[in-house]
C-alpha cells in the first residue's frame, strides 16, 4: 500500500495582538513531500513527492488533492511564477525541470539543466527561473517565454537554496560546501559578490520591501541577516552549541575520524550520531553512544546502515546529546 505521508495547512490570525497559530487541516499527499510552492493567484498549492516521482495539486479553497502530476525521478525544489501560472520542479536524479501548466495541471515541457538541480528561485517580473546544481556548483537560468537554459552561472560549491528579489533583479544562492552565499546580478546573469556566513547553509529567504537576505547555517545553528549594500553582512542570530563535532580527514575517500566532544553538563544523557544525505534521508545511524566522557570517536567508511557502499557526495553528520544538537557537513570522495 502507498504510504502517505501529510502536509499540515496552517492558519494564523490575530486576537487583541496576540497571534494564534491553528491546525485547520490535514493533507495527504505523496510519498516523502519535500518541496512547496504557492500560486496566490489561483490559490493552488503544489508538492513535489521525492519518493513517489510526483506531484500533488491541492485546491487551497476546499483543502485537497485535486491532481496527482507524474514528473522525474525525486522531485524536490517547487517555484510557481503566478504571472504564467507556470509550475517549476527540480528533479535531482534525472538533471532536469519538469514545467507545468497550471490551468490544465499537465506537464508542458522538460528542460535539462546541470547535475543534480536542488533549490529554484523565480523573478515573475521578468519570466526567469533559476535553478541550484547542486553537483555542478552552477546556477542554471531559464528562459520562461522560450522554456530553455540561457545561462549558466558558476557559484560556490554545492549550492542548495536559492531566492530572487523581484525588486532589485538579484539572486541570491546559498553554497553549502563553501559556507558563503553567491549574489547573481538577474541583468547580467553574473555573480556580483560573493558572502561568507556560517557553516553549511541551505535555506535562504528574501524580503524585496527591508532589502534583508535571510540564510539558515545548519552546522553553527545560526540565521544570518544580510543586507544588499555591498553584500556585506548586517547581523547573525545564533543558538548556541554546546557540543562539538571533529571530522578528519574532510573530504574523504576510504574512512573518517568522527570526535565527538561532550561538554560536562551534556555528560550521561542519552546520545546518537546519524548521518544525512542531501535530500535528507539519513543512511547511517551510530546508536548505543557511551556519553559519560568527555570525548567519544567513531570511525565512519563511507557505508550505509545495510553496508551498502555510499555514493561521492555531500552528507550532513548530526551529533545529539540530550536537548542538544550539532551538525556539520562531510564530503566523500570515490
Amino acid at each position: 500500500m502507498k504510504r502517505l505521508l501529510f502536509l499540515s495547512l496552517i492558519l494564523v490570525f490575530t486576537i487583541s495582538g496576540f497571534s494564534q497559530v491553528t491546525v485547520i487541516d490535514t493533507i495527504g499527499v505523496g510519498n516523502s513531500p519535500v518541496g512547496v510552492g504557492v500560486n496566490p493567484q489561483t490559490n493552488r498549492i503544489y508538492v513535489s513527492n521525492f519518493g513517489s516521482d510526483s506531484v500533488s495539486v491541492i485546491d487551497g479553497t476546499g483543502d485537497s488533492v485535486i491532481a496527482t502530476i507524474g514528473v522525474g525521478n525525486s522531485p524536490f525544489g517547487v517555484g510557481v511564477n503566478p504571472q504564467t501560472d507556470r509550475i517549476y520542479v527540480t528533479n535531482i536524479n534525472s538533471d532536469n525541470v519538469f514545467v507545468i501548466d497550471g490551468t490544465g495541471d499537465s506537464v508542458i515541457v522538460t528542460i535539462g539543466v546541470g547535475n543534480s538541480p536542488y533549490g529554484v528561485g523565480v523573478n515573475s517580473q521578468t519570466n526567469r527561473i533559476y535553478v541550484a546544481n547542486l553537483v555542478s556548483n552552477s546556477v542554471s537560468v531559464i528562459d520562461g517565454t522560450g522554456d530553455s537554459v540561457i545561462s549558466t552561472v558558476g557559484v560556490g560549491d554545492f549550492p542548495q537554496g536559492i531566492s530572487v528579489d523581484t525588486l532589485t533583479n538579484r539572486i541570491y544562492v546559498t553554497n553549502s560546501g563553501s559556507d558563503n552565499v553567491s549574489v547573481i546580478d538577474g541583468t547580467g546573469d553574473s555573480v556580483i559578490a560573493t558572502v561568507g556566513v556560517g557553516g553549511f547553509p541551505r535555506g535562504v529567504g528574501v524580503n524585496p520591501q527591508t532589502n534583508r537576505i535571510y540564510v539558515c547555517c545548519n552546522n553553527d545553528g545560526t540565521v544570518w541577516v544580510l543586507h544588499d549594500e555591498g553584500a556585506g553582512v548586517e547581523e547573525f542570530i545564533h543558538n548556541s552549541q554546546t557540543l562539538s563535532l571533529n571530522i578528519t580527514p574532510n573530504p574523504f575517500g576510504k574512512s573518517t575520524q568522527l570526535v565527538l566532544n561532550i561538554p560536562a553538563d551534556s555528560r550521561g544523557k542519552n546520545a546518537g550520531f546519524s548521518i544525512y544525505n542531501v535530500s535528507g534521508r539519513r543512511v547511517k545511524t551510530f546508536s548505543d553512544i557511551n556519553s559519560t566522557s568527555s570525548q567519544i570517536t567513531l570511525s565512519w567508511d563511507g557505508k550505509g546502515n545495510s553496508g551498502e557502499l555510499l555514493s561521492s557526495g555531500l552528507y550532513l553528520g548530526v551529533f545529539k546529546c540530550g536537548n542538544e544538537e550539532v551538525q556539520k557537513k562531510m564530503i566523500v570522495i570515490r
